[in-house]
């Protein structure tokens, strides 16, 4: 049996990467899975962290209902903006050597970014953004989430230990995030009408 001439080359590849890309998913999806689970407390934490860091906690509760929403929004988003991106490889790739190059260089930051706003959104929607102002203050501070996104991956890396502590990571530090870009930016945010 010829590996190659039978198309058994062709039917490996494709199996790699249907592999690949199904790890891909896992990985991306795993810190959104972990965030619906913090999902009931996450006012709680908030609470705890806006002691810690600015000495006071804004008096704001919100009805499971819309955080649940707002998770589905952004996780939207993520997946949108993933499969936008890797159409944009694709097509890159027809571009011989630089555009494989371009791909690997705007890619991957913007994907990392994309996992990471899911953490930093609840803080602003507590403080009343919408969807979109949220996305545009965490485009603005792209460099800043990416960053604190790929940290929380990394942890994912460390079998058990990192399973556990980077979405715990993500969570809290996300929030510390939010803080700060409120108030680097001199944000002003209207509390949602309850």
């Amino acid at each position: 049996m010829n590996f190659v001439s039978d198309g058994g080359w062709l039917e490996f590849s494709i199996e790699i990467f249907v592999f690949f890309l199904i790890a891909v998913l896992g990985f991306i999806s795993y810190r959104s899975i972990v965030l619906f689970f913090y999902l009931f407390s996450l006012d709680k934490i908030t609470d705890r962290i806006e002691i810690s860091v600015i000495g006071k906690k804004i008096d704001y509760q919100r009805p499971p209902g819309e955080l649940i929403k707002r998770m589905v929004v952004f996780a939207f988003i993520t997946i949108v903006g993933t499969i936008l991106l890797l159409l944009f490889e694709l097509f890159a790739n027809l571009i011989p050597f630089f555009g494989g190059l371009l791909a690997l260089i705007m890619v991957i930051p913007c994907e990392i970014f994309l996992t990471g706003i899911g953490f930093v959104d609840p803080y602003l929607d507590r403080k009343g953004l919408s969807g979109a102002d949220s996305f545009r203050i965490m485009l603005k501070n792209f460099f800043t989430i990416m960053f604190f996104s790929l940290i929380g991956g990394l942890l994912l890396l460390i079998p058990i230990f990192g399973w556990l502590l980077g979405p715990t990571y993500s969570v809290v530090a996300g929030i510390i995030i939010a803080i700060g870009i409120q108030s680097e930016n001199q944000v002003v945010f209207k509390l949602k009408d309850s």
